[in-house]
């Protein structure tokens, strides 16, 4: 019993970094923070490596769809164009302990990617500056290809100490399943019973939301203040 319980101190105290960094009381603006990713390369030479662009609110209430939406950006380098439609992104919710909740968001967990046309943020006010016109969400330097997936009504049905772990997956037709590219996590969300204050995300990431919009996505229209 003893080793057990030691054991999963261990666990625990291992995550403990990333949930300390929750706060309480959102606000109009936030930091940048470390954002998560990792990147895996296959057999094939075909490497993917996942990033959040755009991170949920600090605190949430539950039951409730996230805003700012989550955004994570996967640039897949060699993987032929004509299977990068063949992508998709899952959302998974964490507990504190690290141990996955199968099952446990609500709504639309799993996402296909999306090509945006304008995603170089510059700088600005407002809601959130302007872009380039790069294209980065499409094919590019040396078979490189960046996708941009969202999550506009995600939500949390429980309390407590949580991140989301986005998986990104590619469809194998031939063996009719799949194999995971890269994951990213998103930073820390305390869930709680009572409403929240809003969060509006940061200016970069209130300009990607609104790149979805602009190309007609189902992206919930950003909060006024009050």
């Amino acid at each position: 019993m003893s080793s057990s319980k030691a054991h999963r101190d261990r666990h625990s105290s291992s995550r403990s970094h990333k949930i300390s960094k929750s706060s309480s009381g959102g606000s109009s603006s936030r930091a940048s923070g470390h954002k998560s990713s990792k990147s895996s390369e296959t057999q094939s030479g075909v490497s993917c490596k996942v990033s959040i662009k755009v991170e949920p609110p600090v605190m949430a209430t539950f039951s409730t769809p996230l805003y700012p939406s989550i955004v994570a950006k996967a640039k897949f380098h060699g993987l032929p164009s004509d299977q990068v439609c063949y992508t998709y992104a899952h959302a998974v919710l964490v507990d504190a302990a690290g141990q996955t909740l199968d099952n446990q968001l609500g709504n639309n967990v799993v996402a296909t990617g999306v090509f945006l046309e304008e995603t170089s943020y510059t700088g600005g006010s407002g809601g959130g500056g302007s872009g380039s016109g790069s294209g980065s969400g499409s094919s590019n330097r040396k078979g490189s290809t960046e996708l941009y997936y969202i999550f506009p009504h995600l939500q949390v049905p429980i309390l407590g100490d949580f991140l989301i772990r986005i998986d990104v997956h590619h469809c194998l037709l031939v063996h009719n399943g799949s194999s995971l590219m890269g994951q990213a996590e998103t930073r820390n969300i305390t869930v709680v019973e009572e409403v929240c204050a809003q969060e509006w995300g940061s200016q970069e990431e209130r300009w990607i939301l609104q790149c979805f919009r602009n190309q007609g996505e189902n992206v919930p229209q950003e909060p006024q203040p009050h």
